[in-house]
């Protein structure tokens, strides 16, 4: 089964979603990012960066806590545009914060805000296009498929929207607050809510329940896809590959002493799973088998989602250190102290990457050659 990509004029360096594409694998293969990357450029923001950037040709999105979602060159971090979630915001008068993972096409820039508003931008000039309001916060980004583009609330539905236009196709009620970004592959999608310990299989095409189900936990963050299999940790610290088809578990990875919530989500590829942990440390996971095969500690829990880029592995922590991991034997072979807790997951094109930095004073990051 594969997945449906409906970015057709993507290109291979791009990173247009969280995760990178729609079945959320966090994988840049081609990426040859240096084993000491230097600080290429830093922008510092008022209130901090929890989102993920996206990156399309030579320019990088990003939200910000204040409201903000800049559109910066890749080359030196030059601004190019700045849209506001809120425009002429007054005294004492805070804007929504753009707190959840954006996407990016080769025309529009999608991103919702923390009060429930999902907007669509130009790309080239930073206009908004439409707006759509749900009423629920975005924790969760969108994700894409053919001409529409999908996303989930805590208002417990997910949405189905034209990407050109915002008309809906579909709302499917998901019983409880959606976190995570809703998964894709062929014609379906993956979500949860975080009240209930339940997988919903929805066909896209038409928004309608294909099945329900049960697993081992609630998922707080979102799964991953590949050959059939999903991929995703639980709130008691279990790492779980369910056939979503056959509704059984290939197999579970978890320590009885280690049992922390898990708000990361699992980078996969077609050996290694990867994924960081409350238990403070980056776990690698036989993509087959379930065994570990190496570990990396920090020294605080791990909100962020790790990214494979290459033969590495990228990774914040809420420790305020930023993490370069060879990906073959787990060997640490930089770090970097961004000052701030790092929440969201590094964008990748090339020998570049992109990530930021949350808290007042927070940084947009980029790193490199």
């Amino acid at each position: 089964m594969g997945v449906v990509w409906s970015a057709s004029a993507c290109l291979a360096g791009d990173w247009p979603l969280f995760r990178g594409n729609p079945a959320l694998q966090g994988v840049s293969a081609e990426a040859h990012i240096p084993d000491q990357p230097r600080l290429i450029w830093e922008i510092e923001t008022v209130d901090g960066v929890a989102s993920t950037p996206v990156i399309w040709g030579e320019h990088v999105y990003i939200g910000t806590v204040q409201g903000d979602l800049l559109c910066v060159t890749l080359a030196d971090g030059k601004e190019v545009w700045k849209y506001q979630s809120l425009p002429n915001v007054k005294p004492n008068e805070l804007a929504p914060a753009f707190m959840a993972p954006i996407a990016v096409t080769e025309t529009l820039v999608f991103a919702g805000d923390q009060e429930g508003n999902f907007h669509a931008i130009n790309r080239l000039t930073g206009l908004r296009v439409w707006l759509q309001e749900d009423g629920g916060e975005f924790v969760g980004g969108p994700n894409l498929y053919k001409d529409r583009i999908l996303f989930g609330t805590h208002k417990g539905q997910l949405t189905c929207l034209d990407q050109a236009t915002g008309k809906e196709h579909w709302k499917y009620d998901t019983g409880g607050p959606i976190n995570g970004t809703p998964t894709i592959a062929d014609k379906y999608t993956f979500a949860t809510n975080c009240q209930a310990p339940f997988l919903k299989v929805v066909d896209i095409e038409t928004g309608t329940e294909v099945k329900e189900v049960k697993i081992e936990g609630r998922l707080i963050a979102s799964a991953a896809y590949l050959d059939g299999l999903l991929y995703f940790g639980t709130e008691i610290g279990a790492v779980h590959a369910l056939d979503w088809q056959k509704g059984a578990l290939a197999w579970t990875y978890s320590n009885p002493d280690r049992e922390q919530q898990i708000d990361s989500s699992p980078a996969v590829t077609k050996e290694l799973v990867v994924i960081g942990h409350g238990d403070k440390h980056v776990h690698a996971i036989d993509r087959l088998t379930g065994k570990g095969k190496w570990t990396v500690p920090t020294r605080a829990n791990i909100q962020g989602s790790p990214v494979i880029a290459g033969d590495k592995v990228i990774v914040g922590s809420n420790d305020k250190q930023l993490y370069l991991i060879r990906l073959g034997d787990g060997e640490l072979l930089w770090k970097h102290n961004a000052g701030q807790p790092i929440r969201g997951s590094a964008a990748v094109s090339g020998d570049r990457f992109v990530i930021g930095s949350d808290n007042a004073g927070g940084k947009i990051m980029c790193f490199g050659k």
